[in-house]
């Protein structure tokens, strides 16, 4: 699972966090969260990153005002564990 918050140095009302992850060019997964509240995506069947398998995904990220793209932003990462636990 990963999670993006986003820190804003204002009042988002009605802005939202766009994520899209892909893996070797395919879509895996997407969705959206109002910028004030953590985005949590799973990864399904996510392919942890090793040095034998460097698995990367690539990553599009995109603030949204009225349903409206105001930016967006590409980048990629690497998975080296995933884990459950009890929230504290």
């Amino acid at each position: 699972m990963v999670t993006f918050v986003a820190q804003i140095t204002h009042t988002a009302q009605g802005y939202t966090l766009h994520a899209r992850f892909f893996n070797q060019g395919v879509q895996v997964i997407e969705g959206s969260s109002p910028l004030v509240k953590p985005l949590i995506l799973p990864i399904p069947d996510a392919n942890l990153w090793s040095t034998e398998d460097p698995q990367l995904y690539d990553l599009v990220l995109a603030p949204f005002i009225c349903q409206k793209a105001i930016d967006q932003v590409s980048s990629y990462f690497g998975t080296r564990k995933l884990s459950l636990s009890r929230d504290t």
